[in-house]
């Protein structure tokens, strides 16, 4: 393997690694928004037949 084929693996590690966080840290953000979502409507809910 040349030096050259060593860092563009190492390159490409790092990109899928970064993408890989980057995807968790979005559905992590997803999740909450659902959930918070979620919480709202049923809290208007409880509120108006409350």
């Amino acid at each position: 393997m040349g030096k050259k084929s060593k860092v563009k693996d190492a390159l490409d590690q790092g990109i899928s690694q970064f993408q890989g966080a980057w995807n968790q840290v979005q559905g992590n953000a997803l999740n909450k928004a659902l959930s918070d979502y979620g919480k709202g409507i049923r809290e208007s809910i409880s509120n108006k037949s409350g």
